[in-house]
């Protein structure tokens, strides 16, 4: 079974992650998903994720094979889904991946209402059957 510091990756799917800021050893996420934000919170365009002791956050680049931590250099990249059951998380995304290692995570909408992860999976399930059901695929 996936555990849900993986899992929420995979919900995230199609967000891309617009603000990252360390705060001594956690890091913030902005991830900009206004399709599950939507659904969550009418008018929401994204969500605010907080890694705690993110001891890990390493991009990959696979054109080059040149990992950075550098946070500006990871701004604005796509979050796609991991096959990781549990942390460290190698999280894909279309132009290289993404490792990430952390205590525990807190969601939070984006006017700070705290999100748990049900939450987001329900929402998530909610958007991709009706995703489903208009484009008539199973």
């Amino acid at each position: 079974m996936i555990h849900e510091s993986c899992e929420i990756w995979n919900l995230l799917h199609d967000g891309s992650m617009e603000s990252l800021e360390r705060d001594g050893a956690d890091l913030h996420l902005v991830v900009a998903i206004q399709y599950l934000a939507e659904v969550l919170q009418p008018g929401s365009q994204e969500l605010l994720i907080v890694l705690h002791d993110c001891s890990t956050f390493e991009y990959t680049d696979w054109e080059t094979g040149t990992p950075t931590t550098e946070l500006s250099r990871i701004q604005g990249i796509e979050i796609l889904s991991t096959d990781s059951k549990s942390l460290p998380a190698k999280i894909s995304t279309p132009e290289g991946d993404l490792m990430a290692d952390f205590t525990s995570f807190s969601l939070k909408l984006a006017d700070g209402t705290p999100c748990s992860v049900e939450q987001l999976r329900q929402a998530a399930e909610s958007y991709w059957e009706k995703f489903s059901s208009r484009t008539g695929q199973s």
